[in-house]
């Protein structure tokens, strides 16, 4: 039995309620289980990147892999740092992180990522 109305549903709950054993055989994604507090911030840094760059412009035009990991070391360094809030945006760091993450993991979805990290071969090959 859940003890909070927002805790997940256990085996026990699914096997009484219909609706959540359709919706699992379904395959639906369980979106409850995400962390909504942060969905605030994470649309207004998209929406800093959408003034600035066209909003969901990496559907319209391939971008590099290399351009974002750029991006996510440099938020996620300045956040180790010590760094909270981004200094152009005033968002924190961690929610730019984020965005970076969306961003590149939509474009592969939508085939639009040039995948130039770099490679290394295994010294363990041959």
């Amino acid at each position: 039995m859940r003890k909070l109305l927002s805790d997940p549903p256990d085996v026990e709950e699914a096997k009484l309620n219909p609706k959540l054993i359709r919706a699992m055989k379904e395959g639906k994604a369980p979106l409850e289980y995400l962390v909504t507090s942060v969905l605030a911030g994470d649309a207004r840094v998209h929406k800093t990147g959408g003034d600035k760059y066209g909003i969901f412009n990496w559907r319209q035009d391939e971008i590099l892999a290399s351009t974002y990991k750029g991006a996510m070391l440099r938020h996620l360094l300045a956040w180790c740092e010590g760094e909270d809030l981004d200094p152009e945006s005033g968002e924190n760091h961690l929610y730019h992180l984020r965005a970076c993450c969306a961003v590149v993991l939509d474009s592969q979805m939508q085939d639009t990522l040039i995948d130039d990290r770099l490679r290394t071969e295994s010294k363990d090959q041959g």
